[in-house]
């Protein structure tokens, strides 16, 4: 037997959440649906940029690196034309912006009496490892100027000019090449 009281709850279970109120002579349904939607879409870009720097620092990587290596020094008396050559060892550290270090040389031959060629280097070394430097032999009368390049492995100088003294002109060339140590 069914009663009145089941019928009203199956009218009430079919209807769901909706409410009428005959009263205010309207409907007065209340929705109570969420929105359970999710972005299913994904982003498919892809970038396509690529890096193409490069590196332009041209660091010589000598900081605070010593060398050690060979000097080299060829002489002529322009009067007499006698001609010697000078031949020692040479000590550098590189710390830009600073090279310093000391060389020494001695003459074999016919400039054997000039004694040993020795002091001290003092120069610099720009970011690109270009180096300009002096040797100074003092007392003899030999200055070098010279140029050249340092690496992290080795460094190459090279140097000419000309001395008076004695009654003599004498013209050198030389080089000091050193590898580090």
């Amino acid at each position: 037997m069914i009663t009145l009281a089941t019928l009203a709850l199956s009218g009430l279970l079919a209807c769901g959440n909706k409410t009428t109120d005959d009263s205010a002579g309207g409907d007065t349904d209340t929705d109570t649906d969420t929105d359970t939607d999710t972005d299913t879409d994904t982003d498919t870009d892809t970038d396509t940029d690529t890096d193409t720097d490069t590196d332009t620092d041209t660091d010589t990587d000598a900081d605070g690196t010593s060398y050690s290596g060979t000097v080299g020094l060829d002489a002529a008396d322009r009067t007499s034309g006698t001609s010697d050559t000078c031949t020692g060892t040479v000590s550098l550290v590189v710390a830009p912006p600073a090279v310093t270090g000391t060389a020494s040389c001695t003459f074999a031959g016919p400039f054997a009496s000039f004694g040993e060629a020795s002091g001290p280097i003092d120069g610099t070394i720009d970011t690109k490892g270009n180096v300009t430097a002096i040797w100074n032999t003092n007392p003899s009368p030999l200055i070098a100027e010279m140029s050249g390049t340092a690496t992290a492995t080795d460094v190459a100088l090279s140097y000419s000019g000309t001395v008076d003294g004695g009654g003599m002109t004498i013209d050198y060339t030389g080089t000091m090449t050193a590898t580090a140590d």
